[in-house]
């Protein structure tokens, strides 16, 4: 029998110090994590404090293993997440956002992870349960209404670049891609077809589970992109990563609980996400 194996938690936090008491909670009792890595990306003061405070109360109460880091200024989030696939000291990391919550089932998706053995997939989640407040009420809701979970695929699949360009193909009958307008019109060009949304979905999810030798040489490219390209994370990793020739692997049962906020990067900082989207479906497209 093999050494057991273990995964690192990498959470970025900026001024979010309100939601990320629930984001340990999701993970606290998780067998197969053994550290946690939170990187603040230049938190006001109150806010950084109350954020140390709850660091030192979760490494009391419940023994957990967490490194703290702090930005001396706001750096992105991009470059903030880089730093925290770097310092983990396990070979895979999953980088969740610290606003969102882990599945129940995230030991189970882990020890796939695992088992495959293979460090070429960026595993992504393929359910989002969206919520407000209160994840539980919107994870039954979504039996009843559609607003409230996002939903891919019916079962495991894997993207390399050319399905994703063949997904973006498919939706642009679906989705006005300049101003990102939706319309039933699906038209037969994928192989693989999404049964929520469209594929720039999957690309900017996040919350994902990676290798982090690979990913760190991936990702360094993404240094070289304006920042306002780098205002879509999410995107950027999952870009740099299918570019470089690997490929996307979306468990059908790994998910995450993903709150919606007014006050997220994507509305503070919509004009440069419209910019930067619109860049990435160029360059999609010339795959």
């Amino acid at each position: 029998m093999g050494e057991k194996q273990f995964i690192t938690v990498g959470i970025p936090t900026f001024n979010s110090s309100m939601y990320l008491s629930k984001c340990l909670d999701s993970i606290k009792d998780s067998k197969a994590i053994d550290e946690i890595l939170i990187s603040d990306d230049g938190s006001n003061l109150t806010e950084l404090i109350k954020i140390k405070q709850i660091v030192s109360l979760y490494e009391s109460r419940y023994s957990l293993n967490i490194n703290f880091f702090e930005n001396t200024s706001n750096v992105g989030a991009y470059k903030n997440k880089l730093k925290l696939i770097e310092a983990s000291k396990n070979d895979y990391i999953y980088v969740l956002d610290s606003d969102n919550l882990a599945s129940k089932n995230i030991d189970k998706i882990i020890y796939k992870v695992f088992k495959e053995k293979n460090p070429e997939l960026l595993y992504q989640p393929n359910i989002m349960y969206q919520f407000w407040r209160y994840p539980r009420f919107a994870k039954l809701m979504s039996l009843f209404d559609k607003k409230y979970i996002v939903k891919f695929f019916t079962e495991d699949s894997t993207l390399d670049k050319g399905d994703v360009k063949s997904l973006l193909l498919d939706n642009s009958g679906t989705y006005d891609l300049n101003n990102f307008k939706y319309q039933q019109r699906p038209l037969p060009v994928a192989k693989k077809k999404l049964i929520d949304k469209w594929v720039f979905w999957i690309l900017n999810c996040g919350n994902f589970i990676v290798n982090k030798n690979l990913m760190i040489k991936v990702a360094n490219q993404g240094l070289n992109f304006e920042r306002k390209y780098l205002s879509v994370d999410a995107i950027v990793f999952s870009y740099l990563w299918i570019e470089s020739g690997m490929k996307i692997k979306l468990f059908y049962d790994f998910f995450h609980h993903h709150r919606k906020r007014n006050d997220s990067v994507s509305f503070k900082e919509s004009e440069d996400s419209v910019t930067a989207i619109k860049y990435f479906i160029a360059k999609v497209l010339n795959f």
